[in-house]
């Protein structure tokens, strides 16, 4: 019983979703039934909505076949609802139950179930013609231009507006009462439509009426969730286990965790916030972590699976950089930058490893990020040997290892007026960072000078890699104590 054909619109198929039985009875299917010899009922008819005085004077059709209707679609698992009319006889249009008519009543079980999206106009409502209404609303009004042709003028309808047109199709579902919905396929084309926007191909729907759940590929890794579509115009996707959109930080992470971390039934929440959730398994463990977002667009995540902790840093969306993450990446190594005596900082290249250029003694001078942050949370960078000036030592650095320590320091890690005396087995040292003047010893240890020097309570450990020219068979020596500045 859901196909059909109307009987003065010829031309017009149609699908019923819902039946509207008022003060009905079951004898005509029976009738069918005792020709034809095939149960009437089965799990594809359409829900029903049934209305009935219980005190119905007529001996065919009592209130108990409303109740017999309804167990019969229970037996088969449709949906049905039996609204009694208390102590009400036949045919009482008027009946109300709790301030709801019968119009009302049917109104709201078709647009519940059939998720019809329902507007009207709060003064006519012109069939065929007129601007689509603005707001969904009930309208009470005369309806203006209603076509004999499909039946009696209702005094009471409701108009549905759709893309495409004005009016669509509309079908009469009771004599007070015109409801026009968009069918099952422009349903299923807007959700096609709207996944396919999202990157999401191959999927197939399960469902009707517009909600749907849906399986498919998005970035070669299998997507699933949810589409409802109860207005065309405007479909809502919400994917579950799938693959953020292109563009991201997100993918990079989904790819990441993917095939590097090897995890299974990856989840992701908080897209595009500061922090993102990571649901997942991996090797038949449960995994949870987090992802920071960084200010300048790059996470940092880190995911526990078991007793295993896995990192990943940097990650970054496949696109250019924006202008505010530019910016930000650029504050973030200034000063760092500018403690190796460059001004004028730009970046040159955007990334984990960012390259940048400045001025120095009124020259280019050109660089790169080693860390955006060490173990310490401190910017490591080396400038360009071959493209700043003072980047190669001077000559009497390449003879004398406290020579080359001094220039070290200046020119690799921003140190100002180092003094550096030879003392027994090794050098005291004193130098000024950041302000600050730190005094201590120094001596070769395995090819590289290491110092340690303090100021006040606070002090600062060195590893200063030494050429083999500058060291001249040196011994490895001890660093000198009780130094001063």
């Amino acid at each position: 019983m859901g196909r059909g054909r109307s009987t003065n619109r010829l031309d017009a198929d149609f699908t019923v979703r819902t039946v509207v039985s008022f003060w009905g009875s079951t004898n005509k299917f029976d009738l069918f039934e005792g020709v034809d010899g095939v149960d009437p009922y089965d799990a594809d008819d359409p829900e029903l909505f049934l209305a009935h005085g219980t005190a119905d004077w007529k001996a065919s059709a009592p209130y108990s076949e409303s109740e017999l209707f309804q167990s019969i679609y229970d037996d088969v698992g449709m949906y049905s609802e039996l609204v009694p009319l208390d102590g009400e006889g036949r045919g009482v249009r008027d009946a109300e139950v709790d301030g709801k008519g019968l119009s009302e009543m049917s109104f709201d079980v078709l647009v519940a179930q059939q998720r019809l999206i329902v507007w009207g106009s709060e003064s006519t409502v012109a069939f065929g013609s007129g601007p689509r209404p603005t707001s969904p609303v009930w309208s009470t009004a005369d309806t203006v231009g209603w076509p004999r042709s499909v039946g009696p003028r209702p005094h009471r309808a409701v108009a549905l507006a759709l893309p495409g047109g004005p009016m669509p199709r509309c079908l009469l579902l009771v004599p007070l009462l015109v409801a026009c919905g968009p069918s099952e396929e422009e349903r299923q084309v807007a959700a096609d439509s709207a996944l396919t926007a999202m990157g999401i191909t191959e999927a197939t729907l399960s469902g009707e009426q517009g909600a749907y759940s849906f399986n498919g590929q998005r970035h070669g890794y299998p997507c699933e969730g949810r589409v409802s579509v109860e207005d065309p115009a405007a479909p809502k996707v919400e994917p579950g286990v799938c693959a953020p959109p292109d563009g991201t930080a997100e993918l990079a992470l989904y790819d990441h965790a993917s095939r590097i971390f090897h995890t299974e039934n990856l989840a992701l929440t908080g897209v595009g916030g500061d922090e993102v959730k990571l649901t997942a398994t991996r090797k038949g463990d449960a995994c949870t972590g987090t992802a920071t977002r960084q200010p300048w667009g790059m996470l940092d995540a880190e995911l526990k699976c078991g007793a295993m902790t896995l990192t990943a840093h940097c990650l970054k969306a496949d696109r250019p950089a924006t202008e505010a993450e530019q910016h930000a990446l650029l504050t973030h190594i200034r000063p760092a930058v500018e403690a190796h005596g460059l001004s004028e900082v730009a970046l040159e290249q955007f990334g984990c490893f960012p390259s940048f250029s400045g001025v120095k003694r009124g020259e280019p001078c050109h660089g790169k990020v080693k860390a955006l942050a060490n173990a310490d949370g401190e910017v490591e960078l080396e400038l360009d040997e071959a493209r700043c000036p003072g980047a190669l030592p001077p000559p009497e650095a390449l003879v004398d290892p406290g020579a080359f320590l001094a220039w070290y320091l200046v020119e690799k890690q921003g140190h100002e007026a180092p003094r550096v005396t030879a003392s027994g087995g090794g050098w005291c040292l004193a130098t000024t960072l950041e302000g600050k003047r730190y005094v201590g010893g120094a001596a070769l240890q395995g090819g590289r000078i290491e110092a340690t020097v303090g100021h006040g309570g606070s002090s600062r450990f060195f590893k200063v890699p030494v050429p083999e020219q500058a060291r001249q068979g040196r011994p490895d020596g001890t660093a000198p104590t009780g130094c001063t500045d």
